[in-house]
């Protein structure tokens, strides 16, 4: 802004509401770039938009100087990497936040040749062999398609390797095949993977009923129907 254009938006500012309002709008959005967590700064700068649309409800003028603001600001929000109006990355930041690969305390260990093989996928996976897991729960349900054990686990090490519809796919099928006392995990993990796959009214139908029993998932389903839109 040239300075000939500065003084006359110094001079209008002072007898226009609307354009001081306007103002007080880009402050709190500056205010809001200064925060240090991103989850609270997204919600900040939600607020104050939200406000900002009620407020100017039937407005039609514009202004250069907010033109030239906006723009600015746009900058700014992607220089920092914080851009937040796209449901997809609060998706991915819910997953990330809670997501972790599925633990067992404590893994049977068996003499038996036909047992080792069945537990090889559960081993791999727990010891964080990922890819040979993913193999191993392939090649035994190709024999052995009635192993929930294995099925289970090539659903969970589908969803570590990034691929949620599989994840989907051999978890939906355990919904209803599986003993109760592995639900809440098939449940929590099938959730992920469809909250991965940006399908929330399907991730919140689970999030509903894990928040609903007890079960190790239900304070995290609770926070994430909190914060899920």
């Amino acid at each position: 802004m040239s300075p000939e254009e500065m003084r006359q938006f110094e001079a209008s500012a002072q007898d226009d509401p609307q354009l001081m309002s306007e103002l007080s709008f880009l402050a709190e959005v500056n205010e809001a770039i200064g925060e240090n967590d991103t989850a609270q700064f997204r919600e900040t700068v939600k607020s104050i938009v939200s406000r900002r649309q009620r407020l100017n409800s039937g407005r039609i003028r514009t202004y250069a100087f907010m033109r030239y603001a906006s723009v600015i600001l746009i900058a700014v929000l992607a220089g920092t990497g914080i851009w937040y109006f796209t449901d997809k990355e609060e998706d991915e930041d819910l997953f990330e936040m809670y997501y972790k690969p599925y633990s067992e305390m404590f893994i049977e260990r068996s003499a038996d040749t036909n047992a080792q093989s069945k537990n090889a996928a559960r081993v791999l996976y727990q010891q964080g062999f990922y890819q040979q897991a993913y193999v191993e729960a392939h090649d035994q349900l190709t024999t052995h398609p009635e192993d929930t054990d294995t099925r289970f686990y090539l659903g969970v090490t589908a969803l570590e390797l990034n691929h949620p519809e599989e994840a989907i796919t051999q978890l939906k099928k355990l919904e209803t095949a599986t003993s109760s006392t592995m639900l809440p995990q098939i449940k929590w993990y099938l959730a992920l993977a469809y909250l991965k796959q940006h399908d929330t009214e399907d991730a919140k139908v689970l999030f509903k009923e894990l928040s609903a029993t007890q079960n190790i998932y239900r304070s995290h389903a609770k926070e994430i129907l909190k914060k899920i839109r």
